[in-house]
């Protein structure tokens, strides 16, 4: 190996532990308050505010093109069963933090987690 190979290889490692050093900041942001958007074909269906303490909540959305069931439990959703026929949705697992999403493509159906509020430490930190 040459110097200049030594040089471009620890330049890419550096840019992957700063890009991961910001990505692990960024998205340990604390918000007062975080919420779930359910969208059923664009439109959205409910906004459901999520709590550690929050009592277990089984959200059943039927459309024409198909059936899925949501499941709510501590601040943490899930696609507990979908009828499309790859079921991705389902096997996206558990989100539970700001910026995640599920989404069932067959059945346009999306959730998302949103926050509001004050961050512990503010955007200009970053």
């Amino acid at each position: 190996m040459k110097k200049f190979d030594i040089i471009i290889i620890l330049s890419f490692i550096l840019i992957s532990i700063v890009s991961a050093a910001w990505f692990f900041l960024s998205s340990n942001k604390k918000y007062e308050n975080r919420y779930a958007e359910i969208y059923v074909e664009g439109v959205l269906y409910k906004k459901i505010p999520l709590t550690e303490n929050m009592e277990d909540m089984t959200i059943p959305i039927e459309t024409k093109l198909g059936k899925n069931i949501i499941h709510i439990s501590k601040g943490k959703i899930n696609m507990a069963d979908a009828d499309c026929h790859d079921k991705v949705c389902v096997r996206s697992g558990t989100i539970d933090k700001v910026g995640q999403t599920i989404v069932c493509l067959p059945h346009k159906v999306v959730v998302e987690i949103k926050g509001e509020g004050k961050s512990e430490t503010d955007d200009i930190a970053y």
